[in-house]
């Protein structure tokens, strides 16, 4: 009875933990697609590092490589940046920015490394 309670308790840990990287989020969401020149420096794939979706009050960020510190900024419409903060520790990291505050229009996020490689898309609040 007690190795049937342990393999049920294992096999929860494993269903609960093993989840993929990448989108997960369940609540309806629109992908921002990301152009741009930041790749991983020691790989030759063509995927995209990072996945930003605008979900209701926020965008989901999805870093899927150890990028080094990466700063997230966004702007307006006149260029003028509304939110700018920096992530240090980027590989498996997901984060939330809120954007609830923003006027509706349109918008430019982007995501730059310390070398100035970047990736930007833009997205619109309604």
């Amino acid at each position: 009875m007690k190795k049937i309670g342990l393999l049920l308790l294992l096999t929860g840990c494993f269903w609960t933990t093993a989840m993929p990287l990448g989108n997960t989020s369940p609540f309806d969401e629109d992908e921002i697609d990301l152009s741009g020149n930041l790749t991983p420096e020691k790989t030759r794939s063509l995927t995209v590092p990072i996945e930003a979706y605008l979900a209701g009050s926020g965008i989901e960020v999805y870093f899927l490589a150890d990028l080094g510190t990466i700063t997230v900024s966004i702007h307006d419409e006149t260029e003028t940046a509304v939110y700018q903060q920096s992530y240090p520790k980027t590989g498996g990291l997901q984060t939330v920015i809120p954007v609830s505050g923003l006027a509706s229009g349109t918008y430019t996020i982007e995501f730059m490394d310390s070398q100035g490689r970047y990736l930007s898309g833009s997205f619109e609040i309604e």
